[in-house]
């Protein structure tokens, strides 16, 4: 069965899905992991099951159905714009508009490490599920290969906050808009829980609730 997006009213009342039942079945949800909502009202999930962000109106209706390897993680950007997460590729996060059509990516696993990462304006990613799982594992020694995974965050000046998920300390870091990292945070594990083996300390940073500013409904899975 596909996923389904519960919309509730401020006082918890259920109101409706996303998908709406009538949209068909591209906007089916197939393995939804992550979504967040722009200031037009409109919804981006991330469909791991369908590689795709599906970009659906106030209304329920889909209105966009952009090509992702494996997106992980989605935030809603200005000028119809979107940064994501993808376990594919090298980079940390890429920037495409509903349309489908590239803009940038930034960030890398050498980010982890401290090195510095020039921004892309260029899509290198391998078109494909398969071609882009090869070319990961190909591009990445046993250390780094989860580096990339993470959780995207958005502030209303158009910063992006990236989360690192593989790392035994929990950090982010903090790009602006063009994608340049101009903060990072970490906050280590032994700290935070002592007395531990600090490999199983890992902290999650990130949301999957997202309100809708404006608007007085909030979305959940």
């Amino acid at each position: 069965s596909s996923d389904l997006l519960a919309v509730y009213s401020p006082d918890g009342t259920r109101i409706g899905d996303l998908p709406d039942p009538k949209s068909g079945t591209a906007a089916a949800l197939n393995y939804a992991v992550d979504f967040d909502i722009d200031s037009k009202g409109r919804v981006y999930v991330a469909d791991r099951g369908d590689n795709r962000i599906k970009i659906f109106s106030p209304d329920g209706a889909l209105e966009s159905s952009v090509y992702i390897n494996a997106p992980m993680s989605v935030v809603a950007l200005g000028n119809d714009q979107f940064a994501v997460v993808t376990l594919r590729t090298d980079h940390l996060v890429k920037v495409m508009d509903i349309h489908g059509k590239f803009v940038r990516s930034f960030g890398s696993v050498n980010d982890a490490i401290g090195a510095k990462t020039e921004i892309s304006t260029v899509d290198d990613e391998p078109q494909g599920y398969s071609a882009g799982y090869e070319a990961q594992y190909a591009s990445h020694t046993p250390e780094t290969f989860a580096m990339n995974i993470g959780r995207l965050y958005g502030d209303q000046s158009g910063h992006i906050f990236f989360a690192f998920t593989a790392l035994d300390d929990p950090t982010f870091r903090k790009y602006d808009p063009y994608g340049y990292s101009i903060f990072e945070s970490t906050v280590p594990a032994d700290s935070l829980i002592p007395d531990i083996d600090r490999g199983d300390a890992r902290v999650q940073l990130g949301m999957n609730v997202s309100g809708m500013a404006g608007m007085g409904n909030f979305f959940s899975f």
